[in-house]
């Protein structure tokens, strides 16, 4: 299969506006190419905020895939005519399947967080004593632990999992903070996505890891409700965490049902925030019954850790 890769030069700040875009009509999530820095030594790296970042998505190239291309660019226009920040023109290349899952493997390498080690799936790795392996195979969905908001979610979510829990993933992408929840201990994971790609990266990955009877993978779809996004089965559990690693539209629009989806005092590891909205989810979050205990930052990046209160139950979905 063709496929079109979509992609945008733009200013830091829109960033977060561009990548809401190309979430709701790109396939299989959104990819954000930031400009980094090193020491002489090449030590240590940042992000270099100063200069532009790239965002990527890709469409299949069908009917379908040239009607979401249309309403990419009617998008663009109006962020830029709002004058947000600078936006550069929008690109499009075709891209094999093949070519684009197997181009980028050799720079893939196994990455470890905390006591979790997330390893490519065709990269052989002999792991140390009380290391929990996660093996990952994204295909053309993406999560593959390298972002920084994946690696925070991945860092409190090995602090914070309690074994046994109900466990909801939404927005799972490649299934990486699933699996990684299911090996730390989770009983249960339902892990919802909008893409196909996605959901068929994530029963892949579930198979590869021996996870299939406790990763249970269901697509979602933008025109249901946020209930019907997160309520997918009949007399689902009350879940005891919650991984939301989207964006902060996202968030804002779940929020009210993924309160009402957790039991009391239920925590939320929220993330794929950008700085300059956190205190717009916080205060979206706060709103439907969760306590803010954590604010963690990489770069540009936030993640909100929150509780659910037990006092007070969300006033609708």
């Amino acid at each position: 299969m063709t496929w079109l890769e979509v992609s945008v030069v733009a200013d830091l700040a829109a960033v977060e506006a561009i990548s809401a875009l190309f979430e709701e009509y790109g396939e299989g999530g959104v990819a954000i190419d930031q400009p980094f820095f090193t020491d002489p030594e090449g030590e240590h790296f940042g992000i270099d905020s100063h200069r532009p970042a790239v965002i990527k998505t890709y469409l299949p190239d069908t009917g379908e895939g040239q009607a979401r291309l249309t309403w990419i660019r009617e998008g663009l226009w109006h962020l830029s005519a709002f004058d947000l920040a600078p936006i550069g023109d929008l690109r499009v290349r075709g891209v094999a399947e093949e070519d684009w899952a197997n181009a980028w493997k050799e720079h893939y390498h196994p990455l470890r967080v905390g006591r979790l080690l997330i390893k490519p799936s065709w990269r052989p790795v002999t792991p140390d004593p009380g290391v929990v392996v996660v093996e990952i195979d994204p295909g053309m969905a993406f999560g593959t632990g390298i972002h920084q908001t994946t690696r925070m979610c991945l860092a409190a979510l090995e602090r914070l999992l309690e074994p046994g829990s109900i466990v909801i993933d939404q927005g799972t992408g490649s299934g990486i903070l699933a699996l990684a929840a299911a090996k730390l201990g989770a009983a249960r994971v339902l892990a919802r996505d909008i893409a196909e790609v996605a959901v068929e990266a994530t029963i892949a990955n579930a198979a590869l890891n021996g996870l299939s009877d406790r990763v249970e993978v269901r697509r979602v779809h933008l025109g249901d409700s946020p209930h019907d996004q997160v309520f997918l089965t009949a007399n689902q559990p009350p879940a005891g965490l919650i991984l939301a690693n989207i964006v902060a539209n996202v968030l804002i629009n779940l929020g009210g049902a993924l309160a009402a989806a957790a039991k009391p005092n239920a925590t939320m590891i929220a993330s794929g925030i950008i700085r300059e909205r956190a205190s717009e989810v916080e205060a979206a979050l706060a709103a439907v019954g969760f306590s803010i205990t954590e604010r963690l930052a990489e770069d540009e990046w936030v993640t909100l850790v929150a509780r659910r209160r037990a006092s007070r139950r969300p006033d609708s979905l």
